[in-house]
């Protein structure tokens, strides 16, 4: 058995976190590779105009993110983190993968719509578990803050899971659905569905391997109906209760009952929590490269010597671009951004933030030299800056809000504020949604600059904001709500280390 005192080196990668990341690419291989081709398939296979395919695909991704929060609650109260992405993730969302399969074999074309419906719920909610679950599962694995720095690296690695997979299953989806024939059409979508359901499996496989080596957290009380229980006590006592001593926070109301720490969590729940409306507008910007811009690579010439560039083949180069700047942005960019007064996570989320409304400036202007050129004219090389521009931004907002919002929850509600994260974007999704479906302007370039415009105005708000913030210590990884096992040596070890501390 390794020794307690072993446990004081800090370690990058703990043994389990080499199979979440496995987990995680394989997973994001399955559901971003349906979201890739997702909006092709529904303009051409179920029969949805183009408008219409963007906004089911953007309710889609709202559904995912919305489903977040109930993830989120399952883990923090009922299950805990890994049989919340096992059951949800792994298991009901490879239901719903197996039925996109059997929906659309041809003498089924029948079953084509129900079980196209009820698959994308199975798969959204499956990815409601993912969104605010793999982060934190992850940052379980670590001692914070002995470990921030291989905690970071480990959210880098996330997110360039999710970008490579993004690649690969871009590659893979439009070429096996184009080039492949079955039951008499030109096109298979039956087989590429059926590669996401293998790749789902090693999903399944991976995450059991890697449980053996996982720290696995799970809850002893419902911690979520506390803090909620904490917030109304409050803010009844403060509005209509009896006459007290004025309180240096609203929140102090609610101690008599619900007791200091709690009340101390709540404050920095709800501190974290009111950073994120801002971001809502941000997050109307990023899933739109897989479905208004590829709608604009429609219209735009995709030769490169004897190959056509598919349409939906064209987010690649946000994807690489994203896979690029993780590493570029831990190791060269933040520190070169420290020396200039930029050193925060939240920092960085307000740099992002500009970056991205700028990406959307530029597609604009792309888009006006599309309308006023002949079709097909114009090269879809020119939507490259777009999506590099953007894939900077995204970068700087979802890696470092990731490392902010785990870091500065406490440590039961560690999901819940991933969860949060998620429904930004999902708030975001829901947006884009109502507005292609309710066409407001006949160009795209003015919806782009409108987009601009807003995200521009929304980051205003969150700079000051996020100026105002002040961070929390985040060396709270222990706590009596919560009983922990393990199931390895080092896992022991760590056991033996948190009861020590008690």
């Amino acid at each position: 058995m390794v020794e307690v005192n072993q446990t004081n080196k800090a370690r990058v990668m703990p043994k389990p976190v080499p199979f979440i990341i496995i987990y995680a690419f394989c997973e994001r291989f399955c559901s971003i590779g349906i979201a890739a081709i997702l909006v092709i398939f529904l303009n051409t296979k179920i029969g949805l105009s183009e408008d219409k395919s963007v906004a089911v695909l953007h309710y889609y991704y709202f559904a995912a993110y919305f489903f977040g929060i109930f993830g989120a609650i399952i883990a923090d109260t009922f299950l805990g983190r890994f049989k919340t992405l096992f059951y949800g993730m792994s298991l009901l969302g490879g239901l719903g993968n197996v039925l996109l399969v059997i929906g659309t074999v041809a003498f089924l074309s029948y079953l084509m719509n129900s079980f196209t419906t009820i698959a994308l719920i199975l798969i959204s909610f499956g990815a409601g578990c993912l969104e605010p679950n793999l982060p934190a599962y992850s940052g379980d694995q670590y001692r914070l803050p002995l470990e921030e720095k291989g905690f970071s690296l480990c959210i880098g690695l996330l997110f360039v899971m999710h970008n490579a997979a993004r690649v690969l299953a871009m590659i893979i989806g439009p070429i096996v659905r184009s080039k492949t024939k079955c039951f008499g059409d030109d096109d298979c979508y039956p087989a590429v569905f059926g590669i996401f359901v293998v790749a789902k499996v090693c999903a399944i496989l991976s995450i059991l391997i890697g449980k053996r080596h996982a720290v696995i957290i799970t809850p002893k009380d419902n911690m979520l109906v506390k803090v909620c229980g904490c917030i109304w006590f409050a803010l009844k006592r403060k509005i209509s209760g009896p006459r007290q001593a004025n309180k240096s926070h609203w929140l102090d109301y609610s101690v008599e009952r619900y007791g200091a720490q709690i009340v101390s969590d709540t404050k920095r729940v709800v501190h974290v929590i009111a950073l994120m409306p801002p971001l809502i507008i941000v997050a109307t910007l990023y899933f739109q490269q897989v479905s208004r811009w590829v709608f604009q690579s429609r219209q735009m010439d995709g030769t490169l010597g004897n190959y056509q560039i598919k349409p939906d083949q064209v987010p690649l180069v946000n994807a690489i671009s994203v896979v690029i700047f993780v590493p570029l942005c831990e190791y060269v960019f933040n520190p070169l951004l420290s020396k200039f007064g930029i050193k925060s996570n939240l920092h960085r989320v307000i740099l992002g933030g500009f970056l991205s409304a700028s990406a959307f400036i530029v597609a604009a202007l792309v888009q006006f030299k599309v309308e006023n050129s002949e079709p097909k004219s114009l090269h879809m090389v020119w939507q490259v800056p777009q999506h590099m521009i953007l894939a900077l931004g995204e970068v700087l907002v979802y890696v470092q809000i990731l490392q902010f919002a785990y870091t500065q929850a406490p440590a039961q509600m560690k999901s819940v504020l991933q969860a949060f994260f998620s429904m930004i974007i999902g708030g975001g999704n829901l947006i884009v949604a109502l507005i292609a479906s309710n066409k407001f302007f006949d160009s795209m370039a003015y919806e782009y600059l409108m987009f601009a415009g807003i995200v521009y105005a929304a980051m205003i708000v969150f700079t000051i904001l996020a100026l105002r913030y002040k961070y929390a210590d985040v060396n709270d990884k222990t706590n009596n709500d919560f009983e922990m096992y393990e199931s390895d040596d080092e896992g022991t070890a760590l056991q033996n280390m948190h009861k020590n501390r008690k």
